[in-house]
Formats: C-alpha cells, sequence, structure tokens
C-alpha cells in the first residue's frame, strides 16, 4: 500500500518536470495551432552570460510555468 501510494506519487512528480522541460524546451509557433506555447529560452542560451541574459532567462522560464502549468507551485527560482 506504502509503496503504490509512493510509486504514483513519484510519477505524478516525475510528469510534472517532465512537462515543465518540454514546455521550456519548445519554441514559440513550434506547435501547430498553439503559437503561444513555449518559451523563448532556446535563444537565449547561446548569448552571452551576462546579468541580462539570465535575467531574460528566469523570466522566461517563471512566465512559461505560471501560464502553461497551473500544477506547479513556482515560489523561487534559482
Amino acid at each position: 500500500s506504502h509503496l503504490i501510494t509512493f510509486v504514483l506519487f513519484s510519477l505524478q512528480y516525475a510528469s510534472f518536470g517532465n512537462s515543465v522541460k518540454n514546455l521550456i524546451l519548445t519554441n514559440h509557433y513550434e506547435r501547430p495551432f498553439q503559437p503561444n506555447i513555449g518559451s523563448n529560452v532556446r535563444r537565449l542560451l547561446f548569448e552571452s552570460l551576462d546579468n541580462i541574459t539570465a535575467t531574460s532567462i528566469e523570466s522566461e522560464i517563471r512566465q512559461t510555468i505560471l501560464n502553461y502549468e497551473p500544477r506547479v507551485n513556482l515560489s523561487k527560482l534559482n
């Protein structure tokens, strides 16, 4: 009983992680008929890393999670 609960709990959190990863790695306009889903993180990954780029990446990730993954309670992003 406890093992089944643990496995279901683990699978639930694994699906959250996969969902968030897929959202962040999906570019805008990549999904047909859903052009707004995703983020522009990939475009920022090859910019020179400074405070502006780091803030932009954090903002993209935060907005993507807040807009498209209601199961995640985002309190702090490190």
